[in-house]
């Protein structure tokens, strides 16, 4: 699986645009004015993807404020599911050790 796959996935899972997503800045900025859905994939970005690990984090504090102001969102069932529809990456050592042999095993 390449980058380009990879980046497809994560706009299959309502990344508009990638860019604007990945500025950690502009994500603490709104995240009030996020909906649950979307804060939970930023959390499944951080975990699939080791990405945005502070907004992540800012997104699970979110999702907890909601959650004892009254919110009955299933965020953590939805984040186990967007996890399991997203295919496993198999790395090993030896993998990164070769970069040549990268590319086919992803």
């Amino acid at each position: 699986m390449t980058i380009d796959k990879l980046i497809e996935i994560a706009k299959k899972i309502s990344f508009t645009n990638i860019r604007k997503v990945m500025e950690e800045e502009n994500i603490q900025e709104n995240i009030k004015h996020f909906s649950d859905e979307k804060l939970c994939e930023i959390i499944v970005s951080n975990r699939y993807l080791g990405v945005l690990r502070d907004a992540a984090l800012a997104c699970m504090d979110e999702l907890s404020a909601r959650r004892v102001a009254g919110n009955v969102f299933p965020y953590e069932k939805r984040i186990e599911e967007l996890l399991a529809s997203l295919p496993k990456i198999n790395i090993d050592l030896k993998s990164i050790m070769n970069p040549n042999k990268l590319g086919r095993i992803i």
